[in-house]
This record gives structure tokens, C-alpha cells and sequence, in this order.
């Protein structure tokens, strides 16, 4: 599948900053929250009730919600109700974003029915 070169930057940068904002110490604090903002700006990172929850780890779960938002996609994937092939993602929106998601070729599981969708977000090919 083509996408143009500034839709694999801005995937590339969110992704980073998705995984930057899960290993931030203390001293990054400031830049964490500025880029938190940054992502919230454009409707890809929207935090918790509580806030951004930047001590916290990026999961696959959350890595599958901010590939559907970067691509433009969320308003596809959250009606989406054709099967999710994994028995350990939550019914409603977490069953439709990964069941979008692997349809379309975006993700994997970790077997041919779990997911993990708790686990931590890494880059793999």
C-alpha cells in the first residue's frame, strides 16, 4: 500500500514520540508533556480522564489506536464489527480498533488468537 511521504513522517514521528513518552525520567518531564500536547494537537494522543498518564508504559493496544488515528482511519475502525481474531481484546472500542486493524493488514498477534494488548509497544518487521 503507497502512502505519501508526509503521512510515513508523521507516522514515524508520533511513533517515536509515543515510545519516548513511555521511558521518560524526571529531567524530560517538560518535553514529555510538550509533545503529549503536541500529539493531543493533532487528535492522535488524547490521554486518559486523568490526564496523559506519561508514567505509564505505550502498549499494542495503544500503538494500534494511534496507527488508526495517524492514518486517518479512527472513524472507520470504531463502527468496525467484522470478527477480532483474538480472544484476550476487551469487546467495544479495543475489539474494533485491533479486529480493523488486522483485517487491513496492520498488525499481528502474538499467536493465531491472542494479542496482547496490555503488552509493550516495539518496532518489529
Amino acid at each position: 500500500m503507497t502512502r505519501c511521504k508526509n503521512c510515513m513522517r508523521t507516522l514515524a514521528l508520533a511513533l517515536t514520540l509515543v515510545l519516548s513518552l513511555s521511558i521518560s525520567v524526571p529531567a524530560r518531564a517538560a518535553v514529555d508533556e510538550t509533545n503529549a500536547h503536541r500529539l493531543n494537537a493533532l487528535g492522535l494522543f488524547l490521554g486518559t480522564g486523568s490526564g496523559y498518564d506519561l508514567g505509564g508504559s505505550a502498549t499494542r493496544l495503544h500503538g494500534i489506536i494511534m496507527l488508526t488515528r495517524i492514518l486517518g482511519e479512527e472513524d472507520t475502525a470504531l463502527p468496525f464489527d467484522g470478527p477480532c481474531p483474538f480472544s484476550d481484546v476487551a469487546a467495544g472500542k479495543p475489539s474494533a480498533y485491533t479486529g480493523y486493524a488486522f483485517a487491513q493488514g496492520y498488525t499481528t498477534g502474538v499467536s493465531a488468537t491472542t494479542f496482547n494488548p496490555g503488552g509493550a509497544l516495539s518496532f518489529k518487521h
